[in-house]
């Protein structure tokens, strides 16, 4: 009786990892999503932000930003919206849910709730219109830290910058 149990317990185990390796032999499935077959607006993608299950924003090189919240892409472009430029180098969520957007050329914006905020050179002290790829964090008091080509880096806490 103690050998038939022990057998079961083995042919468990061997059964267990035999099926697990399979499962972890398994290649991933990739959905590919482009602009012939989505609403992608450009297949250069410069930033991805996923938003706390809410869906997916993507920046695009010339086709401004979009949102993808799992079956409908709403892009957003210079055309239909204050956005300021059609190239979206970064992405950033911060603590009170806006989402801003970091362009080449074309300045820093933020968007909550379909209100927007443009910041540049002439209306806030932003160091440059410029806003670098990798170069903006939240920080972890919230204070929003932007690296810039060609103006250095600046910190906004609240509605104050520091350069």
């Amino acid at each position: 009786m103690a050998e038939s149990a022990g057998f079961r317990v083995r042919l468990l185990f061997w059964t267990s990892l035999l099926w697990s390796l399979n499962v972890v032999a398994r290649s991933p499935e990739w959905v590919v999503w482009n602009s012939t077959n989505s609403g992608l607006p450009h297949d250069w993608v410069l930033s991805i932000l996923p938003d706390s299950g809410r869906g997916t924003w993507v920046g695009t090189f010339g086709g401004g930003a979009s949102f993808f919240n799992g079956s409908v892409w709403t892009s957003y472009r210079m055309a239909n919206s204050p956005l300021p430029s059609d190239t979206v180098i970064s992405l950033l969520r911060d603590l009170d849910g806006s989402v801003w957007f970091g362009t080449h050329g074309g300045r820093l914006a933020r968007w909550n709730e379909n209100v927007w905020t443009i910041f540049d050179t002439a209306n806030s002290d932003i160091p440059h219109n410029d806003v670098s790829g990798n170069g903006f964090i939240l920080g972890p008091d919230g204070s929003k830290w932007v690296g810039t080509w060609g103006g250095g880096i600046g910190m906004l806490a609240g509605d104050v910058w520091t350069i």
